[in-house]
């Protein structure tokens, strides 16, 4: 198979196209012929040594394709069907032409609702389930439950904004980096956009007519995730679902919380897919279903060949993009 290896940390120029062993078909798993595969933060987090990973490794979380074969006690997916799946970590391997999942983390992209593109499964695998599992299960959002989101016009951001309309999230806040970016926030469907240079904790008290925030769900931590513990009314919860920000996180005090009666709530959606894949699957069918139906929607930056995947990382590290970069890898 063709694949991306990373042999060795560094910037974009790391990245080389490879033939490796293709993998094989096993109980419990599905292989799959990728045709598609998303660029994600994380890909390059783990090719810069940010985080520390066994070297040499194939990057990439989230990819769609076409069912090559399915291992023994393997139930709902057929031989040549469209899917989407996710080579949850420790596993990556996503910028491939073959990558064998176990079929928990794999979805039908032939739902009820009609057929989810390729481009669309891929983007939406990772980012779908966290924001249906962070604002449903941990945030028990409901009709007019107050939102605010950081990091809110990225790939995540996006997704999340759909998923909290869809539920009926009013005011839906988004917390941006700068002024330039409230317009694309709006666009996506925010009822506001604040830059986090604001005296946010005020504005979101003030939208909300003083009670604060229901939910803060936080991909960026630092300063942010201090503003947004802040900005929570009673019983108002904070959902960390990552850490993009290079500042320190926030202390977080279980006295503080207790008084206030607020809660931190974290889901690593990576973590959750090996230990509980079949909540994991719950939320990627539901993500698919509603991706069918339009309710879920991704605007795809750009699409590049496998073999311009330095620049289609250095397009993402750009910050530059508007919506989510691709790679065609078939």
């Amino acid at each position: 198979m063709r694949a991306v290896r990373v042999a060795q940390f560094g910037d974009a120029d790391v990245l080389s196209v490879v033939e490796l062993p293709d993998p094989q078909s096993s109980p419990g798993r599905v292989l799959i012929d990728v045709t598609h595969s998303a660029v994600g933060l994380v890909d390059i987090i783990v090719r810069r040594g940010d985080i520390p990973f066994p070297l040499p490794f194939v990057p990439g979380l989230s990819v769609a394709g076409h069912v090559r074969a399915v291992g023994a006690d393997v139930r709902g997916f057929a031989t040549g069907a469209p899917v989407a799946a996710f080579t949850a970590p420790p596993a990556f391997g996503g910028y491939a032409s073959l990558v064998d999942v176990p079929a928990a983390l794999a979805a039908p992209l032939e739902t009820s609702a009609g057929r989810v593109s390729p481009e669309t499964g891929a983007a939406l695998i990772v980012n779908g389930p966290t924001a249906l599992l962070g604002l449903t299960t941990l945030g028990a959002i409901r009709q007019e439950s107050a939102v605010v989101v950081t990091g809110a016009t990225g790939a995540l951001g996006s997704v999340t904004a759909q998923v909290a309309r869809h539920f009926g999230a009013r005011p839906l806040v988004a917390a941006v980096g700068s002024a330039s970016k409230r317009e694309a926030a709006l666009a996506m469907g925010y009822t506001h956009a604040l830059a986090s240079d604001d005296d946010l904790v005020a504005r979101v008290r003030k939208l909300t007519g003083g009670r604060g925030a229901d939910i803060v769900f936080d991909p960026v931590g630092g300063a942010l995730r201090a503003a947004g513990l802040a900005m929570l009314r009673p019983l108002g919860r904070l959902i960390a679902v990552g850490h993009a920000s290079d500042q320190a996180d926030a202390a977080v005090s279980p006295t503080d919380l207790w008084l206030g009666n607020q809660a931190v709530l974290g889901l690593n959606v990576g973590a959750l897919a090996g230990a509980d894949p079949p909540q994991f699957a719950k939320a990627a069918r539901t993500t698919m279903e509603l991706a069918a139906r339009s309710e879920l929607r991704v605007e795809i930056d750009r699409t590049y060949a496998l073999e311009e995947v330095a620049e289609a990382q250095r397009r993402l590290e750009s910050r530059q993009t508007k919506g989510v970069v691709m790679l065609r890898v078939a």
